[in-house]
């Protein structure tokens, strides 16, 4: 448990927050909320806070910088790894492997973490210092407005009440349905943004001989792509992601069985993933395999009243980036922020408008980084899966550049959300100096202008 006290007023004990979903974005937003003196409740569907579902997060030093502000960063740093070598492959046995990243260690003080979902969820839940503000088997069923607050109704007919109600509820929330429906129907159009055009496979596997810790590889192939990690005690993680036969809109989804997800895999088990490794060899070894649809959207209405949402509830993006999970600790801790200026700076209990402004103003801070990651995850995957001829002609250029990956990953740790309220660790204050910044612009114009050519070509 954290000891570290934040500075309260007699105000933040009457601001109650009610957060719904406890996964990386909710369990974020608790953390930073204790830090700003913020009374939460948080409830969360499942009652084991730490399953074993999913497969691996990847941590950009943008949502390391977040967790070494909440004093977790050691915690999470002895049960992850180090990526240190990027390796790309493609279909005509064209193969690169890359050592940028202790460049950007360098520059921001954070490696690029691999790190088990349910090791990270352990992390986050075991550091709480309020952990019986966390409830599980709590299925919310409704949220009810009334003047002054808000009620959240969960199945087994408890009531939570308080002033503000945060959606972490994922990419089928409940909480933003209901906020779409407060904003009205011109936002309810919303509901039904989400698309899908790829469907993911993710797996867990025991150690193979061939593949080293702090490994990452990608094979590219028409179609489909494969992403290996080898992570703590050279444990694998690994995602496939597989075009679709045609683009769904929500609620329409294609269906797949475990047995179809298990013959797909089967039936590209001959492909390389790294000298003698096949996926297949992946595969037969894994501990765990799950499936789920893409779906991609960043919505543009991210509150309403006293219900605004967060993380993959209001901006889901494509894995392929490998930014999820760092977007989501980013959207808790600009909101966070925003929070701590409406409860500590307010004279008295906020008031409604004062309360539309803050949500407001976090929309205005994240937004717009949100639609740039999600454009570039977009665009990731269809370079993975060589979905254009020009993607299959650029796409190794973009992919085994060094100097590309760097220039990305450092414009994105460069415009990366912090809690404000909360001193930066020595690693993290030196980030975005003037000279890269400048730099980084220069790159800006060019590779704008090779995009726009790629998109006149590909019209």
């Amino acid at each position: 448990m954290l000891s570290t006290e934040t500075a309260t007023n007699g105000h933040s004990k009457q601001f109650k927050v009610i957060i719904i979903g406890g996964g990386i974005a909710g369990l974020t937003l608790a953390h930073s909320l204790e830090r700003a003196g913020i009374s939460y409740t948080l409830l969360e569907k499942h009652h084991d806070f730490r399953p074993r579902l999913g497969g691996v997060l990847v941590i950009a030093p943008s949502g390391a910088r977040i967790i070494d502000q909440l004093g977790l960063y050691e915690s999470m740093s002895e049960v992850s790894e180090p990526i240190t070598t990027p390796r790309t492959g493609f279909p005509d046995g064209q193969c690169s492997s890359q050592h940028w990243l202790s460049e950007l260690e360098r520059r921001y003080g954070y490696p690029v973490n691999v790190i088990t979902r349910q090791k990270m969820l352990e992390v986050l839940y075991d550091g709480l210092r309020e952990s019986t503000n966390v409830i599980g088997g709590k299925r919310v069923t409704g949220i009810y407005h009334k003047e002054s607050e808000v009620a959240v109704h969960t199945a087994d007919g408890g009531v939570y009440k308080g002033d503000l109600v945060v959606g972490a509820d994922g990419v089928n929330s409940i909480a933003r349905l209901d906020m779409l429906q407060a904003a009205g129907k011109g936002a309810m159009q919303e509901a039904t943004s989400l698309a899908s055009e790829y469907r993911v496979l993710i797996g867990m596997s025991k150690q193979i001989a061939g593949i080293r810790a702090g490994e990452q590889i990608v094979r590219c192939h028409d179609g489909f792509a494969i992403f290996v990690f080898c992570g703590k005690d050279s444990e694998l993680g690994w995602f496939v992601v597989d075009k679709l036969d045609r683009r769904y809109q929500y609620p329409d989804k294609p269906v797949y069985s475990t047995a179809d997800n298990i013959s797909f895999c089967e039936s590209i088990g001959d492909v390389q993933i790294w000298d003698e490794v096949r996926f297949r060899d992946v595969f037969n070894a894994r501990t765990s395999f799950s499936s789920a649809l893409v779906e991609e959207n960043v919505f543009q209405t991210w509150h309403s009243g006293r219900i605004v949402c967060i993380g993959d509830s209001i901006s889901k993006a494509s894995p392929n980036t490998g930014l999820g999970a760092s977007m989501a600790m980013e959207s808790a801790a600009a909101l966070a922020s925003q929070l701590y200026q409406l409860v500590h700076c307010t004279q008295g209990k906020p008031s409604q408008a004062a309360v539309d402004e803050s949500l407001s103003n976090f929309r205005k801070s994240h937004h717009q980084r949100s639609r740039i990651i999600g454009y570039a995850s977009y665009e990731a995957i269809r370079l993975h899966t060589r979905a254009t001829f020009v993607k299959r002609l650029v796409g190794p250029m973009f992919m085994t550049s060094e100097r590309m990956a760097l220039f990305f990953q450092s414009t994105v740790a460069d415009g990366g959300a912090k809690l404000d309220f909360l001193p930066l660790p020595p690693r993290g204050t030196a980030w975005g100096e003037t000279k890269r910044g400048f730099l980084r612009r220069c790159w800006i114009v060019i590779v704008g202008g090779l995009l726009t050519v790629l998109l006149l070509m590909q019209g």
